[in-house]
């Protein structure tokens, strides 16, 4: 029987075969694993055998507090168990602000490992927020494993990328952000950001759920429902830089008197929205997009509709 190898670790044909069976069956009531299944199913299934072979009789999996196959499942979706730098987020031993800080500066930070290179911040529980979280400086990769990033208590954005900062968000709920100017939830700055499979709502500020500035932004399998600008942009704000909205839905999104772009709001900015709907927003000016001062923008195979404005 042909073993494979990662380091030490090994596991059999049947290994792989019961990791596609497992997956199968997980991905029947989740469209956006389907998807990655069709997409990558290989290299997916095998990274997940791995990963349950590793975590056996290993204290991860009950430190994420998911079960083996959660668990083994969240870091398939991460990385590969060969390049692995993970740093395990439970809110209490390691915090989020404690764990950004180890992976922009690859040094140990109170209760998180050590950074080192382009790391994996893997959430354990929901995380609650009483004050900013650092900005992102470095390549990152927040996997959410289906919980919750939220605020509780101030007033703050909730998760800011700066120059040179590369963030990649997968599987995540960010909620309830109020930042005084832009990106309630996501704010990017000369920056990457990359949203899988992931939920913003109820976020508010100039792009309540993402703001961005001269960024290069990716949305795919998401949602944004829910937020809210006192003017610019309810769901995401792009001013300048690249937009690309792929198999996404944007809901519910609201800009404030005499706002605009209740869903989306473009400003000199290259836009690309695929296979996406819009509905339910509303602004003044745009109730689904408004695009202004140059800049592109291209709608294929989307649904725009129950948008409100009073221009547009």
């Amino acid at each position: 029987m042909r073993n494979l190898h990662r380091e030490g670790d090994s596991c059999s044909d049947l290994d792989l075969r019961a990791a596609w069976e497992e997956l199968a069956a997980e991905a029947r009531g989740k469209p956006w694993l389907r998807k990655l299944l069709a997409e990558r199913g290989a290299t997916l299934a095998t990274r997940y055998a791995l990963w349950k072979h590793r975590l056996r009789g290993d204290k991860l999996a009950r430190r994420l507090g998911m079960g083996l196959a959660g668990a083994a499942l969240a870091l398939a979706l991460a990385v590969s168990p060969a390049h692995a730098n993970n740093i395990i987020v439970d809110g209490s031993t390691c915090t989020l602000a404690n764990a950004i800080t180890a992976a922009n500066l690859n040094l140990a930070s109170s209760g998180c490992a050590a950074g080192s290179g382009a790391d994996t911040l893997v959430l354990a529980n929901d995380i609650g927020l009483t004050a900013p979280l650092p900005d992102i400086t470095s390549a990152i990769t927040i996997e959410g494993a289906g919980h919750t990033v939220s605020r509780t208590s101030g007033s703050f954005g909730i998760l800011t990328v700066t120059a040179g900062g590369n963030l990649t968000l997968n599987s995540a709920t960010i909620s309830g952000g109020t930042a005084g100017w832009e990106g309630g939830g996501i704010h990017a700055h000369s920056a990457t950001v990359v949203v899988t499979n992931s939920t913003l709502s109820g976020n508010a500020a100039l792009g309540g759920g993402i703001g961005a500035r001269s960024a290069s932004v990716m949305v795919t399998n998401s949602t944004l429902s829910g937020n809210s600008a006192s003017n610019t942009g309810g769901g995401i704000y792009a001013y300048g830089g690249t937009l690309a909205v792929t198999n996404s839905t944007l809901s519910g999104n609201t800009a404030g008197a005499s706002g605009l772009g209740g869903g989306l709001m473009a400003k000199s900015a290259t836009v690309v929205v695929t296979n996406s709907t819009l509905s339910g927003n509303s602004a003044d000016e745009g109730g689904a997009i408004d695009a202004i001062s140059g800049g592109t923008l291209v709608v294929t195979n989307s649904t725009l509709s129950g948008n409100a404005a009073l221009a547009g």
